[in-house]
Parts: structure tokens; C-alpha cells; sequence
């Protein structure tokens, strides 16, 4: 499995016939990457089998803003986050948000999934952002995802944790937020 940049020209029949079994991730990759990566609001990483004949998987990244306030009326936020935003740190900085690395979109090709190909990927996120870090001392200590409900096991065996398991009265979610901090990552990295 080779990493490769978006290149909507280059591998577009390759894209077309990309499936995830998964309608919303498909529709995203085969409709929305492109316009992303035009506006600069995210960038798609491919990844193709040896002989450049399948795309395997892909994923999207980008920046976020998270809203202090509106998450951390979750209880699993609290207890993600410590004491590293508790409100002495809010009110001396005034901070009401701090960046994440997003991961808008992750899929992996039907005929490749459980065979540790998304695993594979994600490693390799979690290596771009300590790499990224170290090098440009990027402003980014955690990794978020809104998760589709039948993913989040496979995010939560890679580290995530959920920073909501249902809204705030209790109701189900469409999707689960999810995060990982640097300091994981970098456990999982190096000491495994």
C-alpha cells in the first residue's frame, strides 16, 4: 500500500469506482474531495494497492476550532480534557476554542476493510501529525472525528476516545465525536 496525494485528474476513473460500501463516505469522496482540496478547506491523502490499480482508502484532514463551551457540558469531554481546560486555564488564556486536526472523511475500499488497511492509515495520520508537530511546532494537540456509529469501535480499539456517547438529553447521535490527544499517539507510536 502506497500514500499518495488527491490528485482528482490523475486518478479520477480510479475515484469513480471507489466504493466503502458506505453512501455518504462514497458521495464525499466521489463528489466533495475535489471541491475541498480546490478551496483549501481539506486535503485528501489516497491510498493505492502496489501496483497503482485500486484505491484502498482514503481520508480527509483538516483544522478545526473546537467550542470549549459547548463541549464541555459533556461529561466525557471533561474527563478527555483533565485539567488541561478547566477554567482556570480558560479564564487566564480567554480561550473559548483550540485547534484540532479533523478528520472529515476516512474510508477504506470494501474489498480491503479488515484486513488493516484502515489501521494502516491511521498510523499513518498519527505519524503526519507528530511529524508535523516536531517539525513546525504545529498548535495541535489532539486528533477529532465525528464518527459514524459502526466505525467507533474501530476508532476507540486505535486509541479515541468518545467525547459524547448521546446529546445532552440523552438521545442518540447521528454521529460520535471522538478524540485523541498527541500524548496517546505518541505512546501508541513509540511504545508499541
Amino acid at each position: 500500500m502506497k500514500k499518495y496525494f488527491y490528485n482528482s485528474f490523475v486518478y479520477s476513473d480510479k475515484i469513480a469506482v471507489f466504493d466503502c460500501d458506505n453512501k455518504r463516505l462514497n458521495d464525499f469522496f466521489h463528489n466533495e474531495a475535489a471541491t475541498l482540496e480546490e478551496y483549501g478547506l481539506g486535503n485528501t491523502t489516497l491510498f493505492l494497492d502496489d501496483n497503482k490499480e485500486k484505491i484502498q482508502g482514503f481520508y480527509t484532514l483538516s483544522l478545526k476550532n473546537l467550542d470549549i463551551d459547548y463541549l464541555k457540558g459533556y461529561q466525557n469531554f471533561k474527563s478527555f480534557m483533565g485539567s488541561r481546560f478547566g477554567n482556570e486555564l480558560i479564564q487566564r488564556f480567554n480561550t473559548k476554542s483550540f485547534p484540532v486536526l479533523e478528520i472529515m472523511c476516512f474510508g477504506v475500499a470494501k474489498e480491503f476493510q479488515r484486513q488493516y488497511v484502515g489501521a494502516e492509515m491511521l498510523g499513518a495520520i498519527y505519524q503526519d501529525v507528530l511529524d508535523f508537530r516536531f517539525h513546525y511546532t504545529l498548535p495541535v494537540n489532539s486528533i477529532y472525528i465525528d464518527a459514524l456509529y459502526e466505525a467507533t469501535e474501530f476508532y476507540k480499539d486505535l486509541g479515541f476516545e468518545f467525547v459524547a456517547l448521546s446529546d445532552k438529553e440523552n438521545n442518540s447521535l447521528n454521529f460520535y465525536p471522538m478524540m485523541i490527544n498527541l500524548t496517546k499517539i505518541n505512546d501508541i507510536i513509540y511504545n508499541n
